[in-house]
């Protein structure tokens, strides 16, 4: 349903990231999926369900051939813009959901949720690169796709941090870092 609200004009560029960032969200979103704590809503963890399809739309288009290095390097670049530029950026957590409960939750504050998620899977994989590990980003995502098949249910925030504690990656304090801070 997105193409039908398309921009006439949109790039070859913005249209590949476009359809690649949904396709992802046929696994991020749907099958691997966040589930809400009491009286949470539902932005809560864009970071996540967002942000990660949001870096994986640019990483997926970079291993594909679609987009050089450079390119990607680019789209890094204008993430960190990004969150420097929204007047937002200095909110907490707390503070974007204090705004979202006064009605004044707009486009530049959920985008900032989408841009913070972003960055925590680039430090991700620029961790788990580091360290040599023999896993990936992308593994991890698609072994907790197969967990998520097996249970046919929603992780809560608690389970995402175990799953990823099972490669030895601590997302507490990055959540903290971007997400919570």
């Amino acid at each position: 349903t997105f193409v039908c609200y398309l921009k006439q004009d949109i790039s070859i560029g913005q249209l590949s990231w476009l359809v690649a960032h949904e396709v992802f969200h046929t696994w991020l979103g749907k099958k691997i999926d966040v589930k809400l704590e009491k009286e949470a809503r539902i932005y809560r963890d864009h970071w996540f369900t967002e942000g990660f399809t949001d870096y994986f739309a640019s990483k997926i288009r970079l291993d594909a051939g679609i987009i050089n290095h450079a390119q990607f390097k680019d789209y890094i670049n204008e993430l960190v813009v990004n969150i420097a530029d929204n007047p937002y950026s200095n909110y907490t957590l707390s503070e974007l959901e204090t705004l979202a409960v006064s009605g004044g939750y707009g486009t530049a504050a959920v985008k900032l949720q989408y841009y913070r998620g972003a960055i925590m899977a680039l430090n991700l994989e620029a961790e788990l690169a580091e360290r040599k590990s023999t896993f990936t980003l992308k593994d991890i995502l698609n072994a907790m796709l197969l967990e998520a098949e097996k249970r046919d249910d929603k992780f809560s925030r608690a389970e995402i941090f175990t799953f990823f504690k099972k490669y030895d990656l601590d997302l507490e304090p990055l959540f903290d870092s971007y997400i919570i801070q």
